[in-house]
């Protein structure tokens, strides 16, 4: 072999390796779908989404003497100012507003006391806003731990006697236990309740064997709420836009149940998106791994479930 065909050989056979080695670092550096990217799409305004719209804070300046508000935590406590402290707030009483003052913080800028009593107490107690009353007038003014009985009036009557399509299995038993439900179901609204200071709307309802159960609701923009309206509930039968899953396995996904051979659709409607999403080829065809938080693990091969861990 002469030295320019050396030459040649050599570098041809350095061209191929790195490109070989291009192709396989290609394929490895797949990014990592997380479930953000699985959801991501572009959003359409959905009926749902739109059903709570008039439903919202009162702005401080609407607000009357002896508007109602329902305590949801006894932690009330830790955020009043109270003369007695005798008197104890907790997890149920109601609350009126009265009236509100000025006031001054510890550093001498001006603040707004509103002042409130227990319903059925003469005794009254102030919540503390650093801000002064004229700034107030066409801001919603929340107060910790309660939730405006204006509010849960309001969805009382939106929803009471009418039935829609549970798409959530978190529910809970009458007295607050969490307890396994399923989708996708026919439920009737007997009664609107306050929920708690995270999600502060309850939601009683009977199943289709009149098993009484509820579901706690956020209140508000539903693009910063995690469950609102749309996030639990459906107008129409979800299984209408599904003609092509089984009935055996549409049961499955109605009890949060997966099987092998699933498809990832019907894994995603029975679990929810997963947390992360790892794919990579294999000599079968593309793998895919799912990832949930509480530790579920699902393995397709081609978009079919040939393993999994729940």
């Amino acid at each position: 072999m002469t030295i320019r065909k050396a030459i040649l050989t050599f570098t041809l056979s350095t061209s191929v390796t790195m490109l070989l080695q291009c192709c396989f670092t290609g394929v490895e550096s797949t990014p990592r779908i997380t479930d953000n990217d699985v959801t991501r799409q572009k959003i359409i305004v959905s009926p749902e989404m739109k059903f709570m719209d008039d439903v919202a804070s009162q702005p401080f300046g609407e607000w009357s003497d002896g508007k109602e508000f329902y305590v949801t935590d006894d932690k009330i406590g830790i955020v009043l100012i109270q003369p007695d402290q005798s008197i104890k707030i907790s997890t149920g009483d109601t609350i009126h507003y009265l009236h509100s003052r000025n006031a001054k913080t510890i550093t001498g800028e001006s603040a707004t006391d509103l002042i409130f009593a227990r319903k059925g107490s003469p005794i009254e107690f102030s919540y503390r806003i650093p801000f002064p009353i004229e700034a107030l007038s066409t801001k919603p003014v929340s107060i910790p731990f309660t939730v405006e009985s204006s509010i849960i009036d309001s969805v009382r009557q939106l929803m009471t006697g009418n039935t829609y399509y549970v798409i959530t299995p978190i529910w809970y038993s009458i007295d607050g236990h969490a307890i396994t439900g399923r989708r996708f179901i026919p439920v009737k609204i007997t009664d609107v309740r306050p929920g708690n200071h995270i999600y502060p709307v309850k939601i009683v309802f009977t199943d289709d064997t009149d098993s009484e159960a509820c579901v706690l609701m956020s209140i508000g923009n539903e693009n910063l709420s995690t469950r609102g309206f749309p996030d639990l509930f459906a107008f129409d039968n979800p299984r209408n836009r599904y003609p092509s899953i089984t009935d055996i396995n549409w049961e499955r996904i109605i009890r949060s149940e997966i099987a092998l051979e699933m498809t990832r659709d019907e894994c995603r409607l029975a679990l929810g998106a997963p947390k992360e999403i790892d794919r990579h080829p294999s000599p079968g065809g593309l793998l895919e791994i799912w990832n949930s938080d509480d530790g579920q693990y699902l393995v397709f091969l081609d978009g079919i479930l040939t393993r999994y861990r729940q």
